[in-house]
C-alpha cells in the first residue's frame, strides 16, 4: 500500500469498518470470504477501486488459477 493511501485509510480504521461488515451485512459468509467481501466493499466505498476494475482483476486472478 502506497504512503499516500495509508495516509486516506488508516490500518485500524480500515479493520474496523472490515470487523463491522464482517459481523452484520456478510455474518452468513464463510470466513475467509467475509474478510474478502468486506475489504473489497471498504476499498469500492473508498474510491480506491470501483467495481468495473475489480471485476477485471478477479477474472485475471481466475485466468491465472485455471491455466
Amino acid at each position: 500500500m502506497s504512503t499516500a493511501c495509508a495516509m486516506r485509510w488508516p490500518p485500524l480504521e480500515r479493520r474496523w469498518e472490515e470487523d463491522e461488515l464482517s459481523e452484520t451485512l456478510y455474518a452468513d459468509i464463510p470466513f475467509p470470504e467475509r474478510q474478502l467481501l468486506a475489504l473489497a466493499h471498504s476499498m469500492i466505498k473508498r474510491g480506491l477501486i470501483d467495481e468495473k476494475d475489480l471485476a477485471r482483476r478477479m477474472e485475471e486472478v481466475e485466468k491465472r488459477l485455471n491455466s
